[in-house]
């Protein structure tokens, strides 16, 4: 739902308003912008559960469960920005394919360590 300039008061608590104009600089990003944010929240979420099972003594099967499920979704979230990057800041057609091949193994070894 979008809300205009005389709604903006009106909206209900906790909902960001989004605009139909789209920055052409970055308009892969703001498309994207709320599900990348809402991922993070989620990915905080599961390591605030984290430290609650520690301070709550649970099993340690149970911590490793909840450490597991938090790794997967940030393994998730650093991919979909990855192929974002690679997708949309790799220069085309400038350079030959091996110096593509180089760019992008620079980019998975940097983020993948």
């Amino acid at each position: 739902m979008f809300y205009g300039p005389r709604e903006r008061d009106e909206r209900p608590e906790g909902l960001i308003p989004y605009s139909y104009r789209v920055d052409k600089k970055m308009s892969h990003l703001s498309r994207e912008k709320l599900d990348l944010v809402n991922r993070t929240k989620k990915v905080v979420g599961q390591l605030e559960a984290v430290e609650r099972a520690l301070n709550e003594d649970e099993s340690c099967s149970g911590v490793l469960h909840r450490l597991a499920a938090a790794k997967g979704a940030i393994n998730s979230l650093m991919a979909e920005l990855m192929e974002d990057h690679i997708r949309n800041h790799m220069p085309r057609n400038t350079k030959s394919s091996e110096d593509a091949t180089d760019d992008l193994i620079e980019i998975v070894s940097s983020y993948l360590k």
